[in-house]
């Protein structure tokens, strides 16, 4: 009504002024006795009598208007603001049952959610209550989530059932002065999922006519929120899962890789020189599925907080050598050393190695030799005193659309496009776990040409 009664005053005045001017005018021909004035008079007063009912016609339907705008508007809004719940996982049941309530200006709107074969109140606006619904007994609010087509009742008091779809009894139903309730069906992929009401008392029969909408549009929200629980709960679920997984393979490879190991290791002693190269090729891709392991083993171990590291201090040029003569590779053909041989840093040696084994296991699969392996010290104001232990290698680099990702679990693939070696993606995942369990992280830049990974520990 704010917008009728401005516009209402004024043109209540015109037209109050036509009218007083056509009467006068009619009077005065009367009084004359003027035939031909009178009949002018006439029809000047009928006409401003058309423009009377025409501008007060207009003005109605532009009130009409301005209301139907006002209460897309508030529709629109509440909507916004319930999506912007679901959005966020703040109470989206809530935020939809009170949005219903608000809209449409019923006296109640419920949220029913079927759970052990029952319709339960999950969310409510305008009353506080728990209402289980058998659904193998009848009720209005059965009978829209089993069908799932919406349903408008007028008049409850000529519902001997219409009682059980929204409270508990026709008594308790009757003492809300309630008449009339709209149910619609909260649908998932062409399921029922639930059922939004809205209950409206005597007073409000002419809200409760335009409630249908305003619900099924509303239901579309429960609906998403509904969905992305479902759509969480199963990633979470196959995270479990994975993790699982995992676990137990790494627990399945080590018991028979560890009498692969032992008869590789009796084979080296009495074989010929030729036989132990290969067996030393052997021994070194055993140690490699060794240490997979051992990765997939320590990472459980960081997700669940158990995580023991051994922290010593050790000599880095040594450890960088043993690594060196681990992977096969001469120090003065594929793979150079940068470190001064007095460096000494504090950290678990075991797992640097494993990071370091998985470093050079990439840059010899995915690059090309020379790979410069770089240990320093160095000190900043945003970290720190830290050790870095840099991976280089002369190859291709990593393909842009593959950096962000380079760290995340299986996230394998070729590193470049003439590349069609795959991986399950784990390694580089593993060194990222286990830079951080030392309140450090692994980098990468790209390097022309080539590919630099490093290792960054505090000291």
């Amino acid at each position: 009504m704010g917008v009728l009664q401005p516009l209402g005053t004024r043109q209540l005045r015109l037209i109050v002024g036509l009218l007083v001017l056509g009467s006068t005018g009619l009077v005065l021909a009367l009084v004359n006795g003027s035939e031909s004035q009178l009949a002018l008079d006439l029809a000047v007063a009928g006409t401003w009598a058309v423009v009377c009912v025409a501008l007060v016609r207009s003005l109605v339907r532009a009130a009409r208007a301005a209301e139907e705008q006002r209460e897309g508007q508030a529709l629109l809004d509440a909507v916004g603001e319930a999506r912007r719940h679901v959005l966020r996982d703040e109470n989206p049941r809530s935020a939809v049952v009170e949005a219903v309530a608000r809209v449409t200006g019923a006296r109640l709107a419920v949220l029913s959610e079927p759970e052990h074969g029952a319709l339960r109140t999950t969310a409510i606006a305008g009353g506080d209550f728990d209402l289980v619904l058998p659904l193998d007994q009848p009720s209005v609010a059965g009978r829209v989530f089993t069908e799932g087509t919406p349903v408008h009742l007028r008049n409850l008091k000529d519902e001997t059932d219409a009682a059980v779809g929204l409270l508990e009894g026709l008594e308790r139903l009757l003492e809300t002065e309630i008449h009339s309730v709209t149910y619609v069906p909260v649908v998932v992929q062409g399921t029922s999922v639930g059922v939004l009401s809205a209950a409206f008392e005597v007073t409000d029969e002419r809200r409760a006519e335009h409630a249908l909408p305003i619900l099924e549009l509303l239901a579309g929200e429960v609906a998403v929120a509904i969905q992305r629980e479902r759509l969480l709960a199963e990633a979470e679920a196959g995270e479990r899962w994975r993790a699982a997984l995992i676990s137990s393979l790494a627990h399945d490879v080590r018991s028979p890789l560890t009498s692969i190991v032992g008869v590789l290791d009796l084979m080296s002693e009495s074989a010929d020189p030729d036989a132990r190269r290969l067996v030393a090729s052997a021994q070194r891709q055993a140690q490699r599925i060794a240490r997979l392991a051992d990765g997939l083993l320590d990472n459980e171990r960081v997700e669940a907080g158990t995580l023991r590291l051994d922290l010593t201090t050790f000599s880095v040029w040594e450890l960088l050598q043993g690594v060196v003569a681990d992977t096969g590779h001469g120090l003065d053909h594929d793979i150079e050393i940068h470190a001064d041989a007095s460096l000494s840093a504090l950290a678990d040696r075991a797992r640097v190695e494993q990071v370091l084994h998985n470093l050079l296991s990439n840059a010899s699969r995915y690059g090309r030799p020379p790979v410069h392996l770089r240990a320093r010290i160095v000190t900043t104001a945003a970290t720190g005193r830290e050790l870095e232990i840099s991976v280089r290698d002369h190859g291709t680099g990593v393909p842009a659309p593959r950096v962000a990702h380079l760290f995340q679990r299986f996230s394998g693939g070729a590193a470049s496009p003439t590349d069609h070696a795959q991986s399950v993606g784990l390694g580089l995942w593993i060194v990222s776990m286990l830079a951080h369990a030392h309140g450090g992280r692994t980098t990468y830049r790209a390097c022309e040409p080539g590919a630099c990974f490093t290792l960054h520990l505090p000291q």
